[in-house]
């Protein structure tokens, strides 16, 4: 009888071992997050602020893994090709959805093998011209545009800037001429040169040669002014009311990711993101924090399928065969 009470109470201290995952004890050892950008940018230095206080709240090294290349692919591919088992995550950014579009054959499925885990921060765009244009507002400047079809210029780096251009001039009913360029700095240096008409470009890149008074910002792209230069009205303070246009750097993982380190990890951000001191550091960088949930983050990237999808296509861009 003993025995067999032994037997039992065996039994069942194996069943409620197993009624737990087995990555109860989960982090266990170093994260990795890949980074598909260069050291020194806006996702590589938002990813270091956010890695090292979640570090601080696993208790595990967080390890960033810049993957630059292929316009983001070799980074997003090593995320998708990575085991699903909590300890390696990926950003992502509007390039993302964008490559999506322009890329149907890319080596990995941008809907099926990913998993979104938390929104890490946005950053809006200024809209910036030469300091001698004679407007002030971004309706002056709209209105201008739309006597003058396809006179004004606009200059630009990526894809992310010719298609928030594109979707200014659907929503604006202007029409511009997109004048690429290699870097932000050099684009937002035409206008202070007068070779182009406008960029829109991050704060980053343009705060410089707004305070040497070389071009002015009439409005940003967000629904809310940002509190470093507060006096720039945001586009939907104006005609645009509807018009917001942001990049943004979130986190993901390989799809199968157990759905409790996801809830754990998206919980421990959303408290990082919450902290005065880091929120302080996104804004110097011209963004904003942006905790939202899983799903909500899942029902963004969704939005932003369709939207670049538009985009590309109203901009002529082909698909890569």
């Amino acid at each position: 009888m003993i025995r067999k009470r032994a037997l039992l109470a065996a039994m069942a201290a194996a069943s409620a071992l197993a009624a737990f995952p087995a990555h109860a004890a989960w982090p266990e050892r170093a994260i990795k997050i890949i980074v598909p950008y260069p050291p020194g940018g806006g996702a590589d230095v938002v990813t270091r602020i956010v890695g090292q206080k979640l570090s601080e709240a696993l208790g595990q090294p967080v390890l960033i893994d810049n993957r630059a290349g292929a316009e983001t692919q070799v980074g997003s591919e090593a995320i998708a090709r990575s085991a699903p088992d909590g300890y390696t995550f990926g950003i992502v950014t509007p390039a993302f959805a964008i490559n999506r579009a322009i890329y149907p054959k890319a080596p990995f499925d941008a809907t099926k093998d990913f998993v979104p885990v938390a929104m890490l921060a946005t950053t809006p765009f200024f809209l910036v011209v030469n300091s001698s244009m004679d407007v002030t507002t971004l309706d002056q400047f709209l209105a201008q545009a739309r006597q003058q079809p396809g006179k004004f210029s606009v200059g630009g780096s990526s894809s992310v800037a010719l298609l928030a251009n594109q979707l200014l001039k659907k929503q604006a009913g202007i029409d511009t001429l997109y004048v690429p360029y290699k870097g932000s700095a050099p684009a937002v240096t035409a206008v202070a040169a007068g070779e182009v008409t406008y960029a829109l470009d991050t704060v980053v890149a343009t705060r410089s040669l707004i305070e040497a008074k070389k071009i002015k910002p009439l409005a940003i792209t967000s629904k809310q002014r940002l509190p470093q230069m507060g006096q720039v009205p945001s586009a939907s303070e104006t005609s645009l009311k509807d018009f917001e246009f942001f990049t943004y750097y979130g986190l993901v993982g390989p799809t199968g990711v157990p759905a409790d380190i996801i809830t754990r990890v998206n919980t421990e951000i959303g408290k990082i993101l919450s902290q005065p001191e880091v929120k302080a550091r996104m804004e110097s960088m011209g963004g904003f924090a942006a905790p939202m949930t899983p799903e909500r983050f899942a029902s963004q990237l969704k939005d932003d399928f369709v939207l670049y999808d538009g985009l590309v296509k109203g901009a002529g861009l082909a698909a890569a065969k």
